[in-house]
């Protein structure tokens, strides 16, 4: 059940034959990423990185953008933690890429926000141990804060790229729809745990406060934050500037709740274990 609101292979630079896997074999279920292009999973830890890396029987590379392949058109790089090293990575990474139809995901884990604070959060809630799909990813903290309220830098007359709607609701990645559709069904049918759709915030400051999980959630409408997304599809929609056909997604589980950080509820553990399986039903490894 999916709960929501109303091949040619890429290589990225600097890759070393001692960091590039032996080959798996080919999954025999059709996987949830259509077309031929290839397909670059991008994570920030390495913790996350070998819970992908698992669901192609293979080990993660160790040393952060260094480019493995995983089969076919199926490849991993992981970035670092945080907007920066997201943002580089990705283009640095498909600077110069022609082959068409790519799509970049954003695999990981994150951090639940407070229901009560979001109107637009789908019921139920999603719980630790949920997967949600990204239908936007939300720049969370891009601008100022005033006695009147938040502003993004749209709002403010800056925005970070042609059309960029903001004010109070903040800048955003919108992900192509068919595919968020096609991803959740996927997931919801082959991974075991409940699949959310909504928006998910990227913050450089982590909700450890009350205070500060309720006021993300409700600026963004996000019912998840992470540190990397928008940054990812940002960067990836500027490279897709001038026609070339580049998709965007980003899919997390959740490892913890936010809000007052001594009563968090954190499972790390189980969270990269459904992360594992989330990977295998988007690559279409048999069940």
């Amino acid at each position: 059940m999916v709960s929501r609101r109303t091949p040619a292979r890429h290589v990225f630079p600097d890759q070393t034959a001692s960091e590039t896997p032996r080959v798996a074999s080919a999954p025999s279920i059709e996987s949830a990423i259509p077309g031929q292009g290839p397909v670059i999973v991008m994570t920030a830890a390495l913790a996350e990185a070998s819970a992908v890396a698992r669901a192609f029987r293979l080990s993660a590379p160790e040393s952060e953008w260094k480019q493995a392949t995983l089969e076919g058109r199926w490849s991993l790089v992981r970035c670092g933690v945080g907007k920066s090293n997201a943002a580089m990575c990705v283009a640095r990474g498909l600077r110069g890429m022609d082959e068409p139809g790519a799509v970049v995901l954003n695999l990981g884990i994150c951090g639940v926000l407070p229901a009560e604070s979001n109107s637009h959060h789908p019921m139920p809630a999603p719980q630790v141990g949920s997967v949600v799909v990204a239908e936007a990813s939300v720049y969370a903290d891009e601008g100022v804060q005033t006695p009147d309220g938040f502003q993004d830098m749209a709002g403010l007359g800056f925005p970070y790229w042609a059309g960029a709607k903001g004010g109070a609701s903040c800048m955003s990645v919108v992900a192509e729809g068919g595919l968020v559709e096609r991803v959740a069904s996927k997931l919801a049918e082959r991974v075991g745990a409940s699949v959310h759709v909504g928006r998910i915030a990227t913050v450089s400051t982590c909700s450890g406060t009350n205070a500060l999980a309720r006021e993300i959630a409700a600026r963004t409408g996000a019912i998840a934050e992470g540190m990397e997304g928008a940054a990812v599809g940002h960067a990836v929609a500027r490279c897709a500037e001038g026609g070339r056909q580049i998709d965007f997604l980003e899919v997390r589980v959740v490892s913890n709740t936010t809000g007052d950080r001594g009563k968090q509820v954190w499972d790390i553990k189980g969270a990269l274990t459904t992360l594992t399986r989330v990977a295998e039903a988007l690559r279409g490894a048999p069940a």
